[in-house]
């Protein structure tokens, strides 16, 4: 197990990775005509190395960083409604904003089962939960765009059934396999920090 203190080092350069790519090109992949966030990558890597409680403190920065955005520099209205100044319904957008915070503690808590035991196959684990975990992500924040914005044209059977079909199933798996291959070398880059530092 990590220190206390490298836990907390780990932490707050996850936090700080986190507000560099909300406000840079690292945080969205564009692929006309979508653009697909990396943002819920740092929760990942959170719920993978530390623990439920710190991806969902790596996934409120992923909220507050969208609730920020949203209101300074959304025009469309599916970027307005994650700001509860600029969407005109503030409890609605924070409820919105709530599914980060529940993908996070989903993330870690899909993680926490998933090194519950020694496991012959780790990396076959980790691969398994990130696609779970990606997906819980994306799916939740359309379930509350469906239920709380009806006026984007979102439906509650979009946001089930999305990621089944063959165009987003190819991107979907692509970049989780992406996301999983930085993960693990993220994960194996912490390792020789901490046994150097130690």
């Amino acid at each position: 197990p990590l220190a206390k203190r490298r836990r907390t080092e780990i932490l707050i350069a996850l936090m700080a990775l986190e507000i560099i790519f909300a406000f840079s090109y690292l945080g969205f992949i564009i692929i006309p005509p979508i653009s697909i966030t990396t943002m819920h990558l740092l929760v990942m890597i959170a719920a993978m190395i530390l623990g439920t409680r710190e991806s969902v403190a790596v996934s409120l920065v992923f909220a507050l960083t969208s609730m920020w955005q949203a209101g300074v520099s959304g025009v469309q209205y599916s970027d307005l409604i994650f700001s509860p100044i600029q969407s005109g319904e503030p409890l609605n957008s924070l409820l919105l904003n709530s599914a980060r915070l529940i993908g996070g503690f989903a993330a870690g808590e899909l993680f926490k089962l998933c090194f519950a035991r020694k496991r012959k196959h780790v990396y076959l684990c980790i691969a398994l939960t990130t696609l779970a975990a990606t997906w819980i992500f994306g799916t939740l924040t359309y379930l509350f765009m469906a239920l709380l914005f009806p006026k984007t044209g979102v439906t509650v059977s979009m946001a089930l059934m999305a990621w089944i079909e063959p165009s987003n199933l190819a991107v979907y798996v692509g970049i989780t396999a992406i996301l999983l291959l930085i993960s693990i070398f993220f994960v194996l880059f912490m390792c020789k920090y901490v046994l150097k530092a130690d």
